[in-house]
């Protein structure tokens, strides 16, 4: 599959793609040129990996936890 849309369709916009799954937050989101990625937009960040790499997210909150940013996990 070329492109996975999580939330609004009508937010994401690609060129040349294959293999994305993006997590809409209300903001438009543009993706080109990339493959076997994961965007995940939310209201206090953006999350970008590999989908190989979206497993080490729970890594990624627990680091920003031991940096006192509770207000993003």
């Amino acid at each position: 599959a070329g492109l996975r849309v999580l939330g609004a369709a009508d937010d994401v916009t690609t060129i040349d793609v294959s293999g994305v799954v993006v997590a809409t937050g209300g903001r438009r989101v543009v993706v080109v040129g990339l493959e076997d990625i994961v965007v995940v937009d939310t209201p206090d960040a953006v999350l970008v990996t590999t989908r190989s790499r979206a497993q080490d997210v729970k890594a990624v909150v627990d680091a920003l936890k031991a940096q006192g940013r509770a207000d993003l996990t």
